[in-house]
């Protein structure tokens, strides 16, 4: 499954490291696991990583970052909640969010409370009496995942998000945390890679095994794989005379969690093309490992619904059905 979902209403400190080490991540009040994710136009794969603490040395550069940002800001640790300097934090870093996004920062942090055992903080950085960042964490038993760090644009170049990795980091080994999730990073390069900086990261690989940064086997990723077939596809249908359009479809996720609507589309992305007087969509599924041709209609007997706005890739975007679609073989 590209996509898979779960409450994590009580779920101990030694579990949610076991999730966090086969490759979940939580987002608000669910944890869940994605294999692929749309954004930039384009179909990617999920690559999780992350950074064993016990014997880390920064870099020197980060080493400059830590004592010229300790000198000038004070950093505390505390309970996560929202007030209004937060929520301008929130809300001047909403134009670099891509695909969904929260309307505020109330919603992901008490709307989407978890009810876990593990414990979630807040990092606040102050320059004197004003909050110029704020981000957030999971500890576990031995484990901690970074959720979200916000910042103010006016301090960019005192590189508050790595800044804010860097604390966290620290505060896991007062705790004897092994392990730090950074969050994941894609299958080609992107803006993702900054958490690459941190130290050497172990990857893990097709296998679900943890591998050091330089010993990760190649593999292709699902993502290559997919992006691979649809050129393929394409190319097929160009031959039999069919031109068409590819479209990227992130409502895969609802076709992915809601299986029991066997007719909701649950594949990433699509090619659009005439036949005769239909328009019919082709795609490959992963799953199946084949090729299909279907028609695709709005679902909108489900009435679907969601709290949160696109972001400004999908909305100023045509490459993107932003649709719930169902489909129809014939």
């Amino acid at each position: 499954m590209l996509v898979q979902t779960a409450h994590i209403e009580g779920t101990t400190r030694e579990e949610y490291d076991a999730l966090l080490a086969s490759g979940w991540f939580r987002g608000t009040g669910i944890i869940y696991k994605s294999e692929i994710v749309c954004i930039s136009e384009q179909i990617y794969s999920v690559q999780h990583i992350r950074l064993p603490l016990a014997d880390l040395i920064h870099s020197k550069k980060h080493r400059r970052l830590l004592r010229q940002n300790d000198e000038r800001f004070q950093v505390t640790f505390g309970t996560p909640n929202s007030d209004e300097r937060k929520e301008e934090l929130y809300l001047a870093q909403v134009p670099r969010f891509k695909a969904f996004v929260h309307q505020s920062l109330s919603e992901i942090i008490i709307g989407g409370w978890h009810d876990g055992e593990f414990e979630t903080k807040e990092l606040c950085v102050f320059d004197g009496d004003k909050l110029i960042a704020v981000s957030y964490f999971d500890v576990g038993k031995s484990a901690m995942a970074s959720i979200m760090c916000l910042y103010d644009p006016a301090y960019k170049k005192f590189s508050l998000g790595i800044y804010t990795m860097l604390k966290e980091m620290e505060f896991g080994r007062r705790e004897n945390v092994a392990l730090y999730y950074p969050g994941y990073i894609l299958d080609r390069p992107s803006a993702f890679d900054y958490k690459l900086s941190i130290g050497d990261c172990e990857w893990m690989g097709n296998d679900k095994v943890w591998y050091a940064g330089n010993g990760v086997p190649i593999f292709q990723s699902k993502g290559e794989l997919i992006r691979s077939k649809m050129k393929e596809l394409q190319k097929r249908l160009s031959l039999l005379g069919h031109e068409s359009d590819f479209h990227i479809y992130p409502y895969f996720t609802v076709g992915q969690v809601m299986r029991e609507h066997k007719t909701l589309l649950r594949l990433p992305c699509y090619l659009e093309f005439e036949f005769g007087e239909k328009t019919l969509a082709a795609s490959y599924d992963s799953e199946e490992d084949d090729f299909f041709i279907f028609e695709l209609v709005e679902a909108t007997e489900l009435e679907f619904t969601q709290q949160l706005d696109l972001s400004d890739d999908y909305r100023n975007s045509n490459i993107y059905d932003l649709r719930v679609l169902k489909t129809i073989f014939r």
